[in-house]
């Protein structure tokens, strides 16, 4: 039997839950029955290191619209069965020409966001809005994940039997993995938050929120631009939950090299690269005095605590 050929496209691998999503989907597709291409515009990023598949093809371009050409050059020169975007930006100019593509070809456009919210602040939005209306409803297939998606998507023209609502995957291995995370025990509400942390998650109105019911806490796993702005609302919110972390921090070196190597954010210091990578973190009373010379200023202070 012929195997279905599938290709998928991607912009880049920084780390968003699209381009997880997509390589989840990569990785889990049963070989026996298709072979599936992954073009990359550009192949940096940090989910690099947890690609599988021999059928990666790199444009090395940073813009869309320099790797543009290339893109229909080497779909034209694969001739897939079924093309996958995740991005409508992608999407939409594939749709715009797909007639001079094989005839029987097979466009599938995934979603990753509710339409309104995530063309509102482009810088094309208006563009945008319009090729999205009349190119989406052309595709042969367009994946959404929620109820309100597919709702939103059928009032704007895509035919009902064209949506098919297929939930993010959950990769609870690697969850299971991070078993030693500080969670909080005892009765109550105990919520987790995962994924990229950036302000279109809302986070940042769902901790506040938090702060003022009894017995809730939240655990939050991810990595994003909005991991710092994070921790300071929430330090501003209860600083007395808080400590504040002497050096040295000490840690098993293997471990802590590993956890180094094998994850990708930006972290405050070693204890919250641990704490990410599931390792457990312990704290003991210190001594205010025990401070970290570093700037001028420290010399001045250690001055007034040696001579007392």
């Amino acid at each position: 039997m012929k195997k279905i050929s599938i290709l998928i496209i991607l912009p880049s691998l920084v780390g968003g839950g699209a381009e997880k999503v997509t390589l989840s989907l990569l990785e889990n597709l049963d070989k026996n029955i298709f072979v599936c291409n992954l073009i990359l515009l550009n192949a940096h990023g940090p989910l690099k290191a947890k690609i599988n598949s021999e059928h990666i093809i790199d444009l090395k371009s940073q813009h869309f619209r320099h790797a543009f050409p290339s893109l229909i050059k080497t779909i034209r020169h694969i001739k897939p069965d079924v093309i996958f975007s995740t991005f409508p930006h992608i999407t939409l100019p594939i749709l715009l020409i797909r007639k001079f593509f094989t005839k029987n070809m097979i466009i599938i456009s995934r979603e990753p966001n509710m339409i309104k919210f995530s063309l509102r602040y482009s810088p094309y939005s208006l563009i945008l809005k319009i090729l999205h209306k009349l190119l989406l409803p052309t595709a042969d297939k367009v994946i959404v994940n929620s109820q309100a998606m597919y709702k939103d998507l059928s009032k704007r023209g895509v035919k009902i039997n064209k949506l098919a609502l297929v939930h993010n995957p959950i990769d609870h291995l690697n969850i299971r993995r991070l078993s030693n995370f500080n969670r909080h025990a005892g009765r109550g509400l105990r919520l987790i938050a995962m994924g990229r942390l950036v302000k279109q998650k809302g986070l940042d109105r769902l901790i506040p929120i938090l702060k003022n019911l009894k017995n809730a806490h939240l655990t939050i796993l991810g990595e994003g631009s909005e991991y710092n702005n994070l921790i300071n609302l929430v330090k501003s919110l209860d600083r007395g939950t808080f400590i504040t972390a002497q050096t040295p921090q000490g840690f098993n070196r293997k471990k802590i090299l590993k956890a180094y190597k094998n994850n990708y954010f930006t972290a405050a210091d070693d204890a919250a690269i641990a704490l990410k990578a599931g390792m457990r973190v312990s704290t003991i009373d210190g001594e205010p005095s025990n401070i970290k010379i570093t700037r001028p200023t420290d010399f001045k202070l250690a001055e007034l605590y040696m001579e007392n």
